[in-house]
Formats: C-alpha cells, sequence, structure tokens
C-alpha cells in the first residue's frame, strides 16, 4: 500500500515503467537486455532488463497512462515507417517531414508523463531530472482533460547522420513558457 503519485489515493501500488516499454524496442540485444550508460558509471557496465520500474501508481492511473503511451508507440512506429493508415505525412524537403492527424491529447500526455515519471522517481538513473515547481504543474497538465499546444510546447525531431534519418531514434525537446 501507498499513495499513488498521480491520483494521490492510498491503494496497491503498481511496479511501473518510468520509461514506457515500447521505447526500449530497439536497444534489447536477443536475451531482452539494455546496457544502461550514464556518467556515473562510466568505468563499469550495468546491464538491465524491462526498463526501469518503480512503485509510483495505482492500477487505474497505469491504465490511463498505458493508453496514452499506446497512442505514443502506434505514432512513432507509423512515423519511423514512413506508413500509416490515420497519419498523414508530407515530406517537404529530405531533412524536413510534416505530419499531421496526430492524436493529439493522448499523444501529448504520453510525452509529458514520462518526463514527469523520471521527475519523480527515486531511481538514481533519473537524478538529473528534476523539474522543480514544473512537476506538479504538468501532473495538473495531465490530469485536465484537454490539453493545448501553447502548454509545455513539445518539438519532435527526427536525427540526421549524414543527410540520412536515422530510424527509430527521435528526439523530444520540450519548453515552458
Amino acid at each position: 500500500m501507498g499513495k499513488c503519485h498521480f491520483c494521490e489515493n492510498i491503494v496497491d501500488l503498481q511496479n511501473s515503467h518510468i520509461i514506457p516499454e515500447c521505447l526500449y524496442d530497439k536497444i534489447y540485444d536477443e536475451k531482452h537486455r539494455f546496457i544502461a550508460i550514464t556518467d556515473t558509471n562510466q568505468n563499469q557496465l550495468i546491464i538491465n532488463q524491462l526498463g526501469y520500474r518503480e512503485k509510483l501508481l495505482c492500477i487505474k492511473c497505469e491504465n490511463l497512462f498505458s493508453k496514452w503511451e499506446g497512442v505514443l508507440k502506434k505514432t512513432l512506429v507509423d512515423i519511423s515507417n514512413y506508413n500509416s493508415s490515420h497519419l498523414k505525412i508530407e515530406k517537404y524537403s529530405q531533412t524536413f517531414d510534416h505530419v499531421q492527424k496526430i492524436e493529439f491529447i493522448p499523444f501529448k500526455k504520453s510525452i509529458l508523463s514520462i518526463i514527469w515519471r523520471m521527475s519523480i522517481s527515486n531511481n538514481d538513473y533519473f537524478i538529473g531530472y528534476k523539474l522543480g515547481p514544473y512537476e506538479e504543474k504538468i501532473r495538473t497538465v495531465l490530469k485536465n482533460e484537454n490539453v493545448t499546444s501553447f502548454i509545455f510546447p513539445i518539438l519532435i525531431t527526427k536525427v540526421l547522420v549524414n543527410n540520412k534519418h536515422l530510424n527509430d531514434f527521435f528526439c523530444f525537446i520540450l519548453k515552458s513558457i
């Protein structure tokens, strides 16, 4: 039993992902492991499985976040493959695409929820991701049904190396106003 960090009810807490499992897919090896690289473990390799987890959310909030993450996963996979039945992806140039028809609210809430979970985590790996006064502001935004593009705008860009996009590698930039 504990206090859910999102709804603040006293309930059984789940072993919640800090970063959704779908975002680890491309870094797992054949044994479903990945090597964590941080500035604090320069002389040793730390091997992990299943991503970082922590007792943070109740089952109800975990399911809510999972719905948002489903939209995030589908959208990022479709963008990576330039293949979608619901998105409109326009290629303006070799270095710039424009994507329309994203399910904006769950997509944005998923991104914000990842950043928020990194901030509230007690895991040493996320020690540098503290949001300070923005932690509660983001939690409030996540609880609201409508989210605008003007509250914590997010820029998502593909990474370009030698004039080629690195598939499955995205950079998320969050800016507060």
